[in-house]
């Protein structure tokens, strides 16, 4: 089977924490949860340019200081290979400035690693906060 690959981008504050984005509760996948920002690698893309293009449609922003967390590899109960390269970044903007530009889902927020752990989230993308929250802890 084909693997669908995936680019996640975590926005971090000078606070070390992350901002999330709130689904809608018509979303098709994970309806009301909350999640990483990103989308799909599109044909030809590099993780890194998919990156680019889905903070600029989803938020208005262009990514500064990219860098690579880790590339998270799931198999899906039907079998689908999801590949996910998730990146880190500081977080150049208000949230209130990003709140009037976010384009997709409910909204967002900013939490910390110990909010996050009350959060309706995926448990993949749980995993790929943990790893977040230790490259930010190594930072600090």
């Amino acid at each position: 089977m084909k693997t669908k690959k995936n680019v996640l981008f975590a926005l971090i504050s000078k606070e070390g924490k992350v901002l999330l984005q709130h689904k809608t509760d018509d979303y098709a996948f994970h309806p009301n949860g909350w999640a990483i920002f990103g989308g799909a690698i599109e044909k030809g893309e590099t993780p890194e340019q998919a990156a680019h293009r889905e903070a600029k449609e989803e938020l208005g922003i262009e990514l500064t200081e990219l860098k690579f967390v880790k590339q998270f590899d799931f198999v899906e109960a039907n079998q689908q290979n999801l590949q996910f390269f998730v990146f880190q970044t500081p977080l150049r903007h208000s949230v209130e400035q990003l709140k009037r530009q976010l384009t997709e889902g409910a909204g967002l927020a900013l939490f910390n690693e110990k909010e996050i752990e009350t959060l309706d989230l995926l448990r993949r993308h749980r995993e790929m906060l943990k790893e977040i929250f230790k490259q930010v802890a190594r930072v600090k």
